[in-house]
């Protein structure tokens, strides 16, 4: 394994674009292969996870079954299922084709290649969607560049990392709840307002925060 990376360090960049696969790859078919499947694994599994979700919720509002069903296989359904292909077909072309770049797999390429996959999000026809998509990038790549600097020695990591995380990504949400609610679907909301906020100093606190 360590002299087929050193082989493939040798080559250029038009030579390492021709192999079919890199030694840093983790896939066991070639890029292409994977790619492909990458992109019908997402383009399944988004149709699948929207027309179920649709079709529950059209099933609960109108008790009708031709209704649901119709609602299930919409446009709506085909252009989710196209935005969540995109995502991880982009993320693999980027990845394996910095890998020959580089010649390298750090935690780099993860990063870059995250960042520019996030450029699917303009395939979604819905603003809050994209917007979602485009907070949870920024939280992996924050979270794999702190990754990535403990791995050059840069600074440690703490322990509590994973909690410090979480607590980063309630208040991330809390914020979006509160001051751009304009990112959440207006059912989710509306839920949560009816639910969650459990005294008036919540509102005053939500109307001081949009202010």
């Amino acid at each position: 394994m360590e002299q087929e990376i050193k082989d493939f360090k040798k080559k250029n960049i038009s030579e390492a674009f021709k192999c079919s696969k890199t030694p840093f790859c983790k896939h066991e078919s070639t890029c292409i292969n994977a790619i492909i499947a990458a992109f019908g694994k997402g383009l399944c599994s988004g149709a699948l996870l929207k027309g179920v979700i649709q079709l529950v919720i059209s099933l609960v509002r109108t008790r009708s079954i031709g209704t649901a069903f119709k609602d299930a296989v919409s446009k709506d359904t085909l252009k989710f299922a196209a935005f969540i292909a995109l995502l991880p077909t982009i993320y693999k072309i980027i990845n394996c084709s910095l890998r020959r770049i580089r010649k390298t797999d750090d935690n780099l390429n993860p990063v870059i290649s995250g960042i520019v996959s996030s450029t699917a999000a303009i395939a979604d026809p819905y603003d809050y969607r994209r917007k979602l998509i485009i907070y949870y990038v920024f939280a992996r790549a924050f979270d794999t560049s702190v990754n990535c600097s403990e791995d050059h020695k840069s600074w440690k990591v703490p322990e509590s990392w994973p909690i410090i995380l979480n607590c980063i990504m309630v208040c991330l949400f809390l914020y979006l709840f509160y001051s751009d609610s304009g990112c959440l679907p207006e059912y989710m909301y509306n839920y949560i307002s009816n639910k969650v906020l459990l005294s008036s100093n919540d509102s005053k606190f939500m109307e001081i925060l949009r202010k």
